[in-house]
């Protein structure tokens, strides 16, 4: 089954949170991953087997 981990990734309670949302394939095959703890968005979309994955660097 494919998996999607979207993580926090500003600060919160005082503490930097870890980010890096990302996408896995149901062979465990990582897609796609938001580099570091900034914000981002992780678009994703499946033709039959194939996964193609792109994301955006987002500052607000």
């Amino acid at each position: 089954m494919p998996v999607l981990m979207a993580n926090h990734a500003g600060i919160t309670g005082g503490w930097q949170s870890a980010g890096r949302s990302a996408l896995w394939a149901d062979s465990g095959e990582r897609v796609a991953e938001i580099e570091g703890a900034g914000e981002g968005l992780l678009i994703a979309s499946r033709d039959g087997s194939d996964w193609a994955a792109r994301t955006l660097t987002i500052s607000l």
